[in-house]
């Protein structure tokens, strides 16, 4: 499954090319978009990046919780009922 974030990204991505090219090739004051485009390709990035960090450290906090919290808290409920 593709995210929102993603297309985003690409989109912004394939703008830039764009405009490059464009500015390379036709005319060269298009080179002044890439002052937009080019911080929003950083944001998107860094946006991104976190995301993918939170997301991955969500994933590894609940597998922690439940590989070695839940047994311990079952062993303290069989100890309680003995």
């Amino acid at each position: 499954m593709v995210s929102i974030s993603g297309i985003i990204l690409l989109f912004i991505v394939l703008l830039n090319v764009v405009i490059a090219k464009h500015a390379f090739t036709v005319n060269t004051t298009w080179y002044w978009a890439l002052l937009v485009t080019l911080p929003l390709l950083m944001l998107a990035i860094f946006y991104s990046r976190q995301k993918k960090r939170y997301t991955n450290n969500k994933v590894v906090r609940k597998k922690y919780v439940d590989d070695k919290l839940l047994p311990v808290k079952q062993q303290h409920i069989q100890s309680f009922l003995n």
